[in-house]
């Protein structure tokens, strides 16, 4: 990228004093989300500078707030002005995905500015050099989080009003887990059953006849590997399994 006042990353400049060409200060304060980072988000903005993320849609991406030196603070070692580097107009609100994802950035400059409009040549530069940067790790992580998704949904096996399909497996795996729970799953209702738990397949009595209903309401999640079954409720569901009190009986 050649540097250029385009695109989403320059006009975050261009909300700075003087379009993000004159130093406005050190930020005050000892922590990003209570003091510096208000300072610098009044005029970046509230979002990731890199990525977009808003970070005051919940609590748990403002926790993730954090303020990033474009021109890194390892500069001032290799004689960029520390005043340039540490002022307010070299700062960007950013979450802590991008600012982790960056922190190995070095810059590829021969040439130390002499001016203010040098130093503010080079944060654009690198403004842009890390917007890409971050973009790229983002793209490589949520390749790898699909991927590992799917691993785990490909070793699961989700049984949806379907009684004798469900009974298949459970015969064809003796030595499975079942995890009954409710239509739409929810992390207050995840029971761990073994395959052979009679409990998940008892018959109910309706209109003078014994019947099974056990993949309707409820339905039965199945693996082969219990530990894909937590991490299923845990990143899928957001909770945790729950012992039967009879098939599971002094499980941990």
């Amino acid at each position: 990228m050649d540097g250029s006042r385009e695109g989403f990353g320059m006009f975050i400049f261009d909300n700075y004093p003087d379009r993000g060409r004159r130093l406005v200060g050190r930020p005050q304060g000892a922590t990003a989300r209570h003091n510096y980072g208000p300072q610098v988000a009044q005029y970046c903005g509230w979002n990731c500078a890199y990525c977009g993320r808003d970070l005051l849609t919940c609590y748990e991406s403002w926790l993730d707030l954090q303020v990033d030196h474009v021109v890194p603070t390892y500069s001032t070692r290799d004689g960029i002005r520390e005043d340039w580097v540490c002022d307010i107009a070299n700062c960007v609100v950013c979450c802590a995905a991008c600012n982790t994802f960056l922190n190995g950035y070095r810059i590829q400059e021969a040439r130390i500015p002499s001016t203010e409009a040098e130093f503010f040549q080079l944060r654009d530069r690198v403004f842009a050099e890390k917007k890409e940067l971050a973009c790229k790790r983002h793209k490589e992580e949520r390749n790898y989080w699909r991927q590992k998704t799917m691993r785990s949904v490909e070793s699961i096996q989700v049984f949806m009003d379907n009684d004798s399909a469900f009974l298949q497996w459970v015969l064809d795996n003796p030595c499975g887990f079942v995890v009954n729970c409710y239509e739409k799953p929810s992390p207050k209702y995840l029971i761990l059953h073994t395959a052979k738990c009679k409990t998940i397949r008892r018959l109910v009595k309706r209109d003078g006849n014994w019947v099974s209903n056990w993949t309707k309401p409820f339905i039965k999640v199945c693996s082969t590997d219990i530990t894909q079954l937590e991490e299923w409720a845990k990143t899928q569901v957001g909770g945790e399994l729950q012992p039967c009190g009879v098939c599971n009986k002094g499980r941990e």
